[in-house]
């Protein structure tokens, strides 16, 4: 699968596990297609994220600099530093995010 065409936007290794974990339960859960409908709606969102990084919003139950951005039932979060755009985690929108392993990258 195609990876976002953004050369500014970084992906920690735990956000690249979160999309893999994520695909693989759509795709055990749901099937192919609707892996493959999931995967370009996550593409999209993190395209749109690095063309645009103030579309996030900051929570009070993170640290700051980090925003959160919305993709379906996923949560992107995310931080700028010196004009990159640094993905973190993507983490379903359920989980409790103040005790999850924000990567500092």
């Amino acid at each position: 699968m195609p990876s976002p065409k953004i050369s500014n936007l970084r992906l920690s290794f735990p956000a690249r596990a979160d999309i893999r974990d994520i695909l693989l339960y759509t795709f055990q859960h749901y099937g192919k297609r609707q892996q493959d409908v999931y995967y370009a709606a996550l593409c999209e969102g993190l395209e749109l994220i690095g063309a645009n990084p103030g579309l996030g919003h900051p929570r009070p139950d993170l640290p700051e600099p980090y925003k959160v951005y919305i993709v379906r039932k996923h949560v992107v979060v995310y931080k700028v530093k010196q004009g990159m755009v640094y993905v973190a985690r993507i983490l379903h929108a359920r989980m409790d995010l103040p005790n999850q392993d924000i990567d500092e990258g």
